[in-house]
């Protein structure tokens, strides 16, 4: 049931992966095929398609899984911002995230939605990039809520 709760996910726009890039293919190859049977009638083209999607689907299917496995749900995506980051020890909060994809780029997400991303030349690279991003982004937050402290200290006055 699992499984099946991967593919579909996987087969969708996912927040961090994007759409699924299989997608264009599946629909195109089986139409290939159909289209190829056509000159032994509707029996060919019934055949030729179904040949391109079950010899196609598998792999699609085999990806939609990987992605709809490795990219946490909407629900955990809430979840997590609520806690703090352990391989950083940032907390979550509302401000968006950089954090990085499997494609070795960092990615700016906020309330699930992807907002900013960039592409990067290494896995280690892109790392660096994050760190440096998501500590401006705390300090940033830190000046802000001293900001706040000030301003309720000054009214108080």
């Amino acid at each position: 049931m699992n499984t099946l709760k991967y593919i579909i996910r996987g087969i969708g726009d996912l927040p961090d992966y994007g759409p699924h890039p299989g997608t264009p293919l599946m629909v195109i190859l089986p139409i290939i095929g159909a289209i190829a049977g056509l000159d032994n009638g509707l029996k060919g083209a019934i055949f030729g398609f179904s040949i391109f999607f079950l010899s196609f689907s598998p792999f699609y299917l085999m990806g939609a899984y990987a992605r709809g496995k490795q990219s946490p749900d909407k629900a955990t995506l809430k979840s997590n911002r609520k806690m703090s980051d352990p391989s950083t020890g940032i907390p979550r909060t509302n401000m968006p995230r950089w954090r990085i994809t499997k494609y070795s780029s960092a990615l700016l997400v906020h309330e699930g939605e992807i907002c900013n991303e960039i592409y990067c030349a290494s896995h280690d690279e892109a790392e660096c990039l994050v760190d440096v991003l998501n500590e401006l982004t705390c300090r940033a937050e830190k000046a802000e809520s001293e900001i706040e402290r000030l301003k309720d200290a000054l009214e108080s006055l």
